[in-house]
């Protein structure tokens, strides 16, 4: 995901005088501001609470430590701006105000001003930021709109990123998944705190996009998180995405170490020299190899989800395997949460930002021994492992399937084969995979699935003109209602966001709101559209939603896809493999 580059919305709402508000929670007062906000000429009032520290600053002994809770406030705390974000590469052009820190454990809250749905409080929608676990912050997804539209508390958080929130030693001083950690603190202080603003404990959504989507996936399959949410809204993104889970990231700990002139001759020595570094040495040494040019020197320093043995015992993939023969207490924990899960049409144009900037990608062509020599080659890799070797006669499937047969050799075409691929392997299939693995059980609870089709005027990821389909992100501006602060940063002032797009923002609200609400994306505000209901998922029919201009009703979302990838393809390799009959790829 390095190298977005954001297209703007202009700011739709405007915020009026602000006026003290206070609120007496477990840790002490916290006084936060009532602000005015409008959405599609109706005005709202909000309350916001900003920057409150939900554990104590990860720093010093503390740095690669799970998270502890945070310490009573000797005195009322301001929450009236935004905390610092966690230490990462600037790659979305922040305003200026979001200053950079270690101690970047905090979370905002925007709560309505209007009477609650229920006796027992608001319903809770807890935000998961994406951003590769490497960038992203809380900060950049005001939660006014969707908290006045939806009548809900919203909650938006930072979390540990990158080495600071993944590094895992294979060594008790730093056992990993620290993100992780983090965003289970922040549930927990939620849990205890939530009803002091008016939130209904027992009534709280988790929801996140893209890396923070699959965290939400990860905090599905931790049932230490029993009595911590109720519902998850999964956009772009779940567990079973093909990263590698591995046992430690003890390479690019020494990668790091090596960068900062550190001796690496043991594993005391790298740990002394990365727990010593300035909280900003990691973030300069990213820079230094993004300056390389070099891919294979920026991947040395990537840090990722573990197998630490605590948060995750077993890869997703693994438990998904066991279901089928018995029962997994983390998969039916999982299937004890009401899930929404989607992905977007065109999931993989994010990928073809690696070919160029965009004036060389308005003009991309792809070859046909680009696409089968490289392309093709690299995604099974992902797929089955760097240790299997592609044989020929797969190597052929895989590329019928992935050729437009209308110019099985148009360069143009191929750019598109490109994208879809992309999108199958690291979004679509992953998203159904997880959607079965939720919904198959009798005892499950409710499962929900969408497709975002919508081509929004002004995308989140910059696409060349080719791409005229929804892009990895675009559901973003609709979820939060066009609430983004770009004026600093685009100085984009006069765009008006069309009207059809504002109405689907609205019903986009509507739904997500419905189902923090009543575990149900059509109760209590029933949906307009002609397409009716939005159906429940099930193993046997798999029905999904179409969100666009008109919503629609679809059944089998990539089910062609799933089957491929996922039984043909397995099972063909288990036969070539167990014949000893695998033939090597050749051009």
């Amino acid at each position: 995901m390095f190298g977005i580059h954001l297209i703007l919305w202009c700011v739709l709402f405007s915020f009026g005088q602000c006026s003290e508000v206070n609120v007496r929670t477990q840790l002490g007062e916290i006084i936060g501001e009532r602000t005015n906000v409008t959405f599609l000429d109706i005005k709202y009032q909000v309350d916001r609470y900003l920057g409150i520290p939900y554990a104590k600053p990860p720093v010093d002994n503390l740095r690669f430590k799970k998270p502890e809770p945070a310490e009573p406030f000797e005195e009322p705390y301001y929450a009236t701006t935004f905390g610092a974000i966690c230490q990462q590469l600037d790659m979305m052009q922040w305003p200026s105000k979001f200053v950079k820190s270690e101690d970047c454990l905090f979370l905002n809250i925007y709560v309505p001003n209007q009477a609650s749905d229920q006796p027992t409080g608001h319903a809770v929608m807890f935000f998961i930021h994406g951003g590769a676990l490497s960038f992203g912050t809380g900060n950049f997804y005001p939660g006014e709109v969707l908290s006045s539209v939806g009548n809900v508390i919203v909650v938006t958080i930072n979390y540990r990123l990158g080495l600071f929130g993944f590094l895992d030693m294979n060594d008790k001083r730093a056992q990993g998944n620290f993100g992780f950690w983090d965003q289970h603190e922040a549930l927990k202080w939620v849990n205890q705190n939530i009803e002091a603003f008016g939130g209904d404990k027992d009534r709280v959504t988790i929801f996140g996009q893209s890396a923070g989507s699959s965290s939400v996936t990860f905090q599905m399959l931790y049932p230490l998180n029993k009595g911590l949410f109720k519902n998850a809204i999964v956009e772009s993104g779940t567990a079973l995405m093909p990263f590698p889970l591995t046992n430690d990231t003890n390479t690019a700990a020494k990668n790091f170490a090596e960068a900062a002139k550190c001796s690496t001759e043991s594993t005391d020595e790298i740990l002394d020299c990365l727990m010593s570094m300035p909280g900003d040495k990691p973030t300069e040494i990213l820079i230094d190899a993004m300056k390389s040019g070099d891919f294979a020197d920026q991947m040395k320093f990537v840090t990722m989800p573990t197998l630490d043995g605590d948060f995750i015992k077993r890869s997703a993939t693994d438990l998904q395997e066991a279901s089928l023969t018995g029962e997994v207490e983390e998969v039916e924990f999982c299937r004890s949460i009401n899930l929404i899960n989607g992905v977007n049409e065109a999931e993989g144009a994010l990928y073809i930002l690696s070919y160029g900037n965009m004036e060389e990608l308005e003009h991309l062509q792809i070859s046909r021994n680009q696409m089968n020599n490289e392309v093709i080659p690299g995604i099974f890799s992902m797929v089955f492992g760097f240790d299997h070797v592609l044989p020929q006669s797969v190597k052929k499937m895989i590329i019928s399937e992935y050729t437009d047969w209308t110019g099985p050799n148009d360069p143009l075409k191929l750019r598109h084969e490109v994208v879809r691929l992309n999108g199958d392997i690291n979004y679509n299939i992953p998203g159904v995979a997880f959607s079965l693995l939720h919904s198959n059980s009798t005892t499950a609870a409710a499962t929900y699935m969408y497709k975002f089709t919508a081509l929004v005027d002004l995308p989140l990821v910059e696409s060349p003109s080719w791409n005229a389909k929804a892009n990895h992100g675009d559901e973003l501006g609709p979820v939060f209602g066009y609430n983004f602060d770009y004026k600093e940063m685009y100085n984009l002032t006069e765009y008006q966001v069309p009207a059809w797009e504002l109405d689907l923002s609205s019903r986009i609200m509507t739904y997500w709101s419905n189902f923090a609400k009543s575990s149900d994306p059509n109760l209590p505000t029933s949906s307009t559209q002609a397409a009716g209901p939005w159906p429940r998922y099930t193993v046997d029919d798999q029905k999904y939603m179409v969100l666009d201009k008109e919503e629609s009703t679809g059944k089998f979302l990539f089910a062609k896809e799933h089957d491929f990838w996922k039984t043909i393809l397995p099972k063909l390799l288990e036969v070539l493999e167990s014949s000893k009959g695998a033939d090597s790829c050749t051009d």
